[in-house]
């Protein structure tokens, strides 16, 4: 099993600055991995994404060369932080219409992380259904210090229609900063 989680230090992972996807760890500048170059790309094919308010804003990186183990990586920062100090970070697999291998990769992935920590407290499954009909994902939070400091791990199972316009089957690892997990928690 290729370890889809990087961790800097096994013996001293007990913070969540101390997890890495592609060598890029919360708190880091966002510019500290990625050109101008590959910023203005991203932002071309991907589009940046706004969260409520504003307050974060989202960013795929897609098939870039430096990436290793994942097909894209997300980054999220404050809208009006100019340092790009990054609060999120997401490693994607995508599984092309392979939901069910998508999960079997998912449970190795979750396996792994907990034989490597622990102490960490799995929340166990939920499924979040999607507005897009037949489409839903498969989650479990892997909590390092509650509230709030986690590592989510989810497959996402879009419907065919949804498949057709691009949104494929994927594992998700998501790494979160706690203000920003708190964040989308909230209902407002």
């Amino acid at each position: 099993i290729i370890l889809l989680l990087n961790i800097q230090s096994w013996t001293k992972a007990d913070d969540i600055r101390d997890f890495e996807i592609e060598g890029i760890s919360i708190g880091d500048n966002l510019f500290d991995h990625f050109t101008e170059k590959d910023f203005e790309y991203a932002k071309k094919t991907s589009g940046i994404f706004y969260y409520k308010d504003n307050k974060f804003v989202e960013l795929l990186f897609y098939n870039h060369s430096k990436f290793k183990i994942y097909d894209g990586v997300k980054i999220t920062w404050k809208n009006s932080d100019k340092n790009y100090k990054i609060f999120s970070v997401t490693g994607i697999i995508y599984f092309r219409n392979n939901y069910d291998k998508c999960k079997v990769k998912r449970e190795e992935v979750i396996k792994d992380i907990e034989n490597f920590l622990p102490n960490i407290i799995n929340t166990g499954n939920e499924k979040i259904n999607f507005r897009e009909a037949d489409s839903f994902a498969l989650v479990t939070d892997l909590v390092i210090n509650a509230p709030y400091e986690e590592i989510r791990v989810y497959c996402s199972n879009w419907s065919d229609i949804q498949e057709n316009k691009g949104a494929w089957d994927a594992l998700n690892i998501v790494i979160n900063h706690p203000e920003f997990a708190k964040f989308m928690e909230d209902p407002h």
